[in-house]
């Protein structure tokens, strides 16, 4: 299982070089594909990651913002980890 979500890792990287040549809608397509394996596996981490790139695409949508706020929700553990302090900038959580 562990491998598979080096997969994440990789669309969240090639959606983060779409992005940065323009690419935003093929970002997009990407990040929400990749949602499917950590989701499926109960791999919060890696869907924390996926969500985070998600909402910092330009025009992200309130529905990506929901799901990262969801997600964040469901965290139990890493409280002050930087993909956890990450989030909490995007979403105007206080600590």
């Amino acid at each position: 299982m562990r491998e598979r979500l080096f997969v994440t890792e990789l669309r969240v990287l090639e959606a983060r070089i779409g992005a940065g040549r323009g690419d935003f809608k093929g970002a997009r397509r990407i990040l929400q594909a990749a949602l499917a394996e950590p989701r499926e596996k109960g791999a919060l981490g890696a869907e924390l990651k996926v969500l985070v790139a998600l909402a910092e695409l330009p025009k992200a949508t309130s529905k990506d913002r929901e799901a990262l706020r969801e997600a964040y929700g469901r965290l139990t553990e890493g409280l002050q980890t930087r993909i956890a302090r990450r989030i909490r900038e995007l979403l105007s959580i206080e600590a």
